[in-house]
């Protein structure tokens, strides 16, 4: 499942996320960041930490199931 977002807070890639999906936990987002499967502005993010501003465009690539991260 794709999902794509523009962030509303400026801050690490992975609180962006949980913020624009309360049902995603921090871990859960590390582990999404970490396996490559989101992007902010059209590149790969590598990082939790990745400094997010108000505006970016987020995707995320949610494999079909949870073992795949």
């Amino acid at each position: 499942m794709k999902s794509k977002f523009t962030s509303n807070i400026a801050d690490r890639l992975d609180r962006a996320m949980v913020a624009a999906d309360t049902s995603m936990t921090r871990s859960a987002a590390q582990r999404l960041i970490e396996s490559g499967h989101v992007w902010v502005n059209g590149a790969r993010a590598d990082r939790a930490r990745h400094a997010i501003n108000i505006g970016d465009v987020i995707e995320v690539n949610i494999p079909p199931t949870a073992s795949a991260i």
